[in-house]
């Protein structure tokens, strides 16, 4: 594994990268990275039709045994391939029957690999900036109704107090 720290959108985010490369030596331990991930690059070899199919086996996997919400890429490798098997057209159409986003790449090359990380990066910030989004609105509108219900209260309280003399 590796740490990366990168600045995205002005915002510096610190990132634990974990490549199992799907071998079967590391399934045990895969269960435990999926638990606490935030995001989760699938990758296929576009040269490898075997890897392909396996793609659902660990879309599966991360929504299962993932936090809820975790976000997916389909990453399809070695795009600079001559002996590709899997077209462009059938990664985009997979990944959007799964309904996340697709990018193809070259780890031999460099191309696109910087773009995969930072699509998955936003997503996750995306959804993360969402949710604090919704609690700051939630906990704005239970701040309003306490408000709100302490001023019934005292409403109540001074209507109920009887006027003398």
């Amino acid at each position: 594994f590796r740490y990366i720290t990168v600045n995205i959108d002005d915002q510096i985010i610190k990132l634990q990268i974990w490549d199992t490369a799907g071998q079967e030596r590391f399934r045990t331990i895969t269960y435990a990275y999926y638990r606490s991930a935030d995001g989760v690059l699938v990758v296929y070899d576009v040269s490898n039709r075997t890897t392909f199919e396996h793609v659902m086996k660990w879309v599966a996997e991360c929504r299962t045994k993932g936090k809820n919400g975790i976000k997916l890429v389909l990453v399809g490798n070695k795009c600079d391939s001559a002996s590709r098997v899997v077209s462009y057209e059938e990664g985009k159409k997979y990944a959007d029957e799964l309904g996340i986003p697709f990018i193809e790449c070259s780890a031999k090359t460099g191309e696109h690999i910087e773009d995969a990380f930072i699509g998955l990066i936003k997503a996750m910030t995306h959804c993360r900036s969402e949710d604090y989004r919704r609690n700051d609105r939630q906990r704005d509108q239970e701040q309003r109704k306490v408000t709100i219900q302490q001023i019934r209260d005292a409403d109540n309280l001074n209507s109920s107090k009887s006027i003398c003399c």
